[in-house]
């Protein structure tokens, strides 16, 4: 009999005990992060660990952080239409406007707590506007990303690109870029000058997109008194592509090659150079460790003695979905995650571990430099010659986009004459209209066109 009641009440121990865990489990608010940074996905998804066993444990909070690697607008468009958006979701500035437009976003200052996050920002954040609407602010900055030439010093040597030391010497003009590929291609058939990912954005955005910059004050001239804008820099671009496409020079099938394949053919010791990220340290570090012995250089010129800021970006961003304030236990528990994500640790972390660049310059004072990889400090120093981006000017453009056009030209559909003239008379046509109908602002023109990026040699 005494044996009947102890496993009775055993039983219900065990009962009362699987009851609390369930009652701990409804508890507990999950917050669902979604990012696209494969480069920072190991120490996140580390990071993430640590946090629910101790801050989250002790405040119910469990993070469910997932890395998306492609499609992640469709993704994050579907969820959010389907009222099932995460809580948290890294985005560009550009799609946080989007995702802002379309209802899928809140800001900072609608959280419980929102106050107290924007009272702990120290950092001064020029162009703030771009990150609010109305007094609310929907994002801040809390990384910086720069880009330069990666490119492989075992095909610079092999192609007899070298210094009178016999180190690997990277292009510093345009035309050595070309000639460069050339070389490394004839030294080897296998091998592959230059890698150029045209599927996706990337090759136009932070790839010759950016690179062009080191090269020209403006990508555009707007002319207010005729309102007539010119592309100064397509041509150039193009023709620079071009020359290394017609040497196949070029790793092959550029039109359906995405950045990642890109990355890892240059890991495999295949392709000499690409215009890279600071991101792409951490990518050539943890995700596709290079085989080869590869470093960084400041972005080539047109003119070797004309040098301007290049452009960069703020990344990092984290945008706040609507779901986040569904109840106010969530909006309390997304409060406390962002300011784990934004004013904790892990900036300083990461940017000793050549992840991340912060954009407070006193996260990155406080870091310890002495173990950051070598690539990973050239691309740091590359900041102080890195130009954030300008107010954007809101062009209600009509058929293809520039990287489209491009694209047409790099196919052989469209000629470069004909693909600036197709550009100059439709972002004519779009700032004409939009001055009209005042969704353009010239005060914005004015301000960008007062700023010059020349570097002083």
């Amino acid at each position: 009999m005494k044996k009947i009641v102890s496993v009775i009440a055993a039983l219900s121990v065990a009962a009362g005990m699987l009851t609390g865990c369930g009652e701990k489990k409804e508890d507990v608010a999950k917050v669902r992060i979604w990012s696209a940074s494969g480069s920072t996905k190991q120490f996140m998804t580390d990071k993430v660990v640590e946090f629910n066993k101790t801050i989250g444990a002790e405040k119910g909070i469990s993070i469910e952080y997932q890395v998306i690697s492609s499609n992640m607008g469709d993704m994050v468009k579907s969820a959010f239409e389907n009222g099932d958006g995460p809580e948290l979701v890294g985005c560009s500035y550009n799609d946080a406007m989007q995702y802002r437009q379309q209802g899928y976003i809140i800001p900072i200052d609608d959280l419980d707590g929102g106050k107290e996050i924007l009272d702990l920002v120290d950092y001064d954040i020029p162009n703030l506007k771009r990150f609010a609407e109305n007094g609310k602010t929907y994002l801040l900055p809390q990384s910086v990303i720069t880009g330069g030439l990666i490119y492989n010093k075992d095909l610079f040597k092999k192609a007899g690109i070298v210094d009178e030391n016999g180190e690997a010497k990277p292009p510093a003009t345009w035309d050595e870029f070309v000639e460069d590929a050339k070389k490394i291609h004839e030294a080897d058939k296998d091998k592959y000058g230059a890698g150029f990912p045209l599927k996706g954005s990337v090759i136009w955005w932070c790839g010759m997109g950016w690179a062009m910059t080191a090269s020209y004050n403006s990508s555009s001239t707007i002319d207010l008194d005729k309102q007539e804008v010119k592309f100064d820099n397509v041509d150039y671009t193009m023709e620079t592509m071009l020359k290394i496409k017609e040497a196949n020079a070029c790793f092959p099938g550029a039109e359906s090659l995405d950045n990642d394949t890109m990355r890892l053919q240059f890991a495999e010791g295949n392709i000499g150079m690409f215009l890279g990220c600071s991101w792409d340290v951490g990518v050539l570090t943890d995700q596709f460790p290079a085989k080869c012995d590869w470093d960084v250089a400041p972005y080539p010129v047109k003119n070797i003695n004309e040098r301007y800021k290049q452009s960069g970006d703020i990344s990092g961003t984290v945008s706040i979905g609507n779901s986040a304030v569904k109840s106010e236990k969530m909006s309390k528990a997304v409060t406390e995650v962002y300011k784990w994500l934004y004013f904790g640790d892990l900036d300083k972390e990461m940017y000793e571990e050549g992840l991340s660049i912060p954009y407070s310059e006193k996260v990155a004072q406080s870091a310890d430099q002495s173990k950051m990889p070598e690539q990973w400090k050239k691309f740091c120093d590359m900041v102080k010659v890195t130009r954030m981006p300008q107010e954007e000017i809101k062009y209600k453009l009509e058929g293809d986009s520039s990287s489209v056009v491009k694209e047409k030209v790099w196919m052989g559909t469209m000629t470069i004459r004909e693909a600036c003239d197709d550009l100059n008379k439709r972002y004519t046509e779009a700032l004409r209209k939009g001055l009209a109908d005042g969704s353009i602002d010239p005060d914005v023109i004015k301000e960008n066109q007062s700023m010059d990026f020349r570097i002083e040699q």
